[in-house]
């Protein structure tokens, strides 16, 4: 094979990359009551990924998404409980709203928990 066929290669590679790049918005994101820090990569319209400070890391699906705003959510089911936990991202204004709900009907879940974090942009 030739070079110019191997630079083709590279070229096209390197775009695909590049593009692939600007669809994942990375936030670093601090917990306003305990300064524990959780990072978040966003796949344009697709998941957001919740990386805990431990490592376990979590994918929601997106429910609505905007230049300003990204809300997303996933439930966990075990035995006759539901949970449901859900992200609201401020992209304008850096802040996240993590909330979890849990009930035995996914109709009427009630909310257990809310979190409010600051968040920055992760390069």
């Amino acid at each position: 094979m030739s070079f110019r066929f191997f630079l083709i290669i590279f070229t096209l590679l390197f775009a695909f990359s590049k593009s692939y790049s600007k669809s994942v918005h990375n936030l670093k994101c601090q917990n306003i009551e305990n300064n524990s820090v959780h990072t978040f990569k966003i796949y344009k319209n697709y998941k957001v990924v919740n990386i805990l400070p431990n490592g376990y890391r979590f994918d929601y699906i997106i429910d609505n998404e905007t230049k300003s705003q990204v809300t997303a959510y996933f439930f966990q089911r075990k035995e006759n409980l539901i949970k449901k936990f859900y992200l609201e991202f401020n992209l304008d204004k850096k802040v996240l709203y993590d909330e979890m709900y849990v009930g035995n009907n996914i109709d009427n879940l009630f909310l257990k928990d809310k979190k409010i974090f600051s968040c920055k942009d992760d390069k």
